[in-house]
């Protein structure tokens, strides 16, 4: 199932396969909404026993060839590869990006708390995967969520208990880290990539 994520009522385009899921309402890390954002929505979508799995936003699909993605159509691309994300954004480096949308002093302190590794990709790398969008097998999920939630649990409840909470933009600190996070994790992995488009309204 490709879940469609989404905070507020807002129609969606209607595709075989897609389901939508209201995030920050009930689910288990809903107060934690306002800084993971989408992956809230993730944290649920790892506990479902789909055999493939996906994650767009209620404004944002998958494109192929100016169709939107469909599940049968993702499934035919997991048969060769290993996850579908969207196409790389590569004018800067993860950091850059961090620093040039957010408060650099917070940056800088959330950063320094990644493994060294994830810091020099960050650092480094001139590509990333915006919005945390993606389709795949569960297992892949599976791994993906072990890794990253234990990293991100203990930043999030740091960045409240030091009352770093502000406008949304500023609140939104750890979600883009988890955005730059993705693309690490994905690094190593045979990659499919497409662009994404608006829909519903």
């Amino acid at each position: 199932m490709i879940y469609v994520i989404k905070h507020k009522p807002f129609s969606t385009v209607p595709l075989e396969g897609y389901e939508d899921l209201n995030v920050g309402a009930g689910e288990e890390l809903s107060r934690f909404n306002p800084y993971i954002n989408e992956a809230t929505g993730l944290y649920e979508i790892w506990k479902k026993p789909d055999e493939y799995k996906g994650l767009v936003h209620y404004r944002r699909f998958f494109i192929e060839d100016g169709e939107y993605l469909t599940l049968e159509r993702a499934k035919e691309i997991l048969s060769e590869h290993d996850v579908i994300t969207t196409v790389d954004f590569e004018p800067t480096t993860p950091i850059e990006h961090l620093k040039k949308n957010l408060d650099d002093g917070i940056v800088e302190k959330y950063i320094s708390k990644l493994p060294e590794d994830v810091r020099a990709f960050f650092e480094t790398h001139h590509a990333f995967n915006i919005c945390s969008m993606f389709v795949s097998r569960r297992e892949f999920i599976d791994h993906y969520c072990e890794w990253m939630f234990p990293i991100v649990i203990p930043m999030v409840e740091q960045f409240i208990r030091e009352d770093l909470t502000g406008d949304t933009k500023r609140n939104r600190t750890i979600g883009f880290i988890i955005e730059c996070l993705f693309g690490y994790y994905c690094k190593d992995f045979d990659r499919y990539k497409l662009p994404i488009k608006s829909g519903g309204n």
